[in-house]
């Protein structure tokens, strides 16, 4: 036999062997040997693609433009494409034994893989007729090549949700084509739902993130590696084939933490060699979640962040995130009004660029909170966060003006003749953190107005009347505040050692 016929049947007896190999294996146990050459299909499926592809397309310029040249390239193309798919499909047929596949998805993509290998062939031989246009050869031929550019593209569709889950071709798809296709906003990743986010929540916010970038591309309800899916708290909470992954409260006892800290060479590791591994901050948030009840709706705010935790969260500058007065949507003031309160003898600036809240205080200690500048105030109460009336003669009527103020944040009072009479002006402000109360004559009659407001964190009680029994109540109705009561120089006890 001559060595081009050996050739020519060569390829035919390698399919045969592999076909005939294939069907005497228990998918249930297959050898290692079969596993290894179904690791190729990945490899293999992309040259018949992109062959295929380039004989459509080199077949539509021919025929627009009547380049009669590109005859044979195309059927060269066709061939060399028909070929690679079946080798394709041969190393699909031992991919498909390796576990975690979804059952439904991989049936498609297989039928659709054979599909497209049998179509290349009938491509081929049916472009072997040169057909001209308006033949029922080229109709057919036509026909042909349309559909298998429709079982190439949903076969390569089904092909990725298998290796990377149902959302691969849909993550970053611009919002214009999401929109069309009826989908929702992108999924973004923790840091940035967490950097904007005001309610944030410790799974949908940050957990579900995580997963979403590093394990549902093996764990999701079409690819369920190990029978586990991480792609809704459903399937977390199931577990996988070996069991629960994780323990709610005990983070050491789950599954999950115990495969990202093993070894990066370590078999059991996830994610698995060749994918990125997760970082020391996605790691801690995964474990601070598990640990803290692994609830599924707890926000951020409800739960006591560990160290490292607050270390991460000060990285994303949380601390800045818009909540209280900087969550509302206000408008910023008029600048008319706030040149009448700088007319009336008042400073007035802003809290920082683009923001609508402003810093006020009196200009002169001696007409501070005139009827004028009440007025004027009256104008721009709205967006008042900050106000100085320390070191001046303010009356206690004046100050009925504060209840006027709703996003009042910060207030100076220091080294006034303020009564606690005219506290009881302060009950509404539930915005307000900041009050210093130093150098006046308030005492333990103030404590039912201090006590009234809830967003108090710092109070100023330093050379007042107020008693430490009236601190005391003050500290039980508001635990979180902390109340300064200035430096006490400790006694200093009789030196009762005799003189030489």
């Amino acid at each position: 036999m001559k060595k081009s016929t050996y050739w020519r049947i060569a390829p035919f007896v390698i399919v045969g062997l592999a076909l005939l190999f294939r069907i005497f294996i228990n998918p249930a146990d297959p050898p290692n040997a079969a596993l290894f050459i179904g690791r190729f299909h990945s490899m293999i499926v992309h040259f018949p693609i992109g062959l295929l592809l380039l004989a459509v397309l080199l077949e539509v310029l021919a025929r627009a433009f009547r380049i009669e040249r590109f005859s044979s390239t195309i059927k060269l193309l066709l061939l060399a494409g028909a070929a690679g798919a079946v080798a394709a499909v041969l190393a699909g047929l031992y991919l498909e034994m390796a576990p975690g596949y979804e059952a439904d998805t991989l049936f498609w993509h297989k039928r659709l893989g054979i599909g497209i290998a049998i179509l290349s062939f009938i491509a081929y031989g049916v472009r072997l007729l040169d057909g001209q246009p308006g033949t029922t050869v080229y109709r057919v031929y036509a026909g042909v090549l349309v559909v298998l550019c429709s079982f190439l593209m949903v076969g390569g569709h089904l092909g990725s949700v298998l290796t990377h889950g149902s959302g691969y071709m849909t993550r970053y798809m611009p919002q214009t084509f999401r929109s069309m296709l009826g989908l929702g906003s992108p999924a973004q990743g923790w840091a940035v739902r967490m950097a904007t986010a005001e309610d944030a929540e410790v799974y949908s916010d940050l957990v579900q993130p995580i997963l979403d970038s590093r394990c549902i591309s093996c764990h999701n309800a079409g690819q369920q590696r190990g029978q586990l899916a991480l792609d809704t708290p459903e399937g977390i909470e199931k577990g996988g084939g070996d069991g629960p992954v994780l323990v709610a409260g005990r983070s050491s006892e789950s599954e999950i933490m115990r495969r990202i800290l093993l070894p990066p060479d370590h078999e059991g590791h996830m994610p698995p060699e060749g994918k990125d591994p997760l970082t020391v901050a996605e790691a801690a948030l995964i474990r601070w979640w598990i640990d803290e009840g692994a609830s599924f709706d707890q926000k951020v705010a409800e739960v006591t962040p560990s160290p490292l935790v607050e270390q991460i969260f000060a990285g994303l500058e949380l601390s800045e995130r818009e909540t209280g007065i900087f969550a509302l949507e206000i408008a910023a003031a008029d600048s008319t009004a706030i040149q009448a309160a700088r007319a009336a003898g008042m400073a007035v600036t802003s809290l920082g660029e683009n923001e609508p809240f402003l810093q006020v205080r009196c200009a002169s200690a001696s007409d501070c909170l005139n009827v004028e500048q009440v007025a004027a105030l009256g104008l721009i109460a709205s967006q008042v966060a900050w106000l100085n009336l320390g070191r001046t003669e303010v009356a206690d009527s004046a100050l009925a003006v504060l209840a006027t103020l709703p996003h009042l944040t910060r207030l100076h009072l220091e080294s006034t003749s303020v009564s606690d009479e005219a506290l009881v002006h302060l009950s509404e402000l539930q915005y307000l953190e900041y009050l210093n109360l130093y150098d006046t004559s308030v005492s333990d009659s103030s404590v039912q107005y201090l006590s009234m407001l809830p967003s108090l964190q710092s109070l100023f009680l330093w050379e007042t009347d107020v008693t430490s029994e009236g601190v005391e109540s003050l500290q039980r109705a508001l635990p979180d505040a902390e109340i300064v009561l200035g430096w006490t120089l400790p006694s200093v006890d009789e030196d009762t050692t005799s003189a030489p």
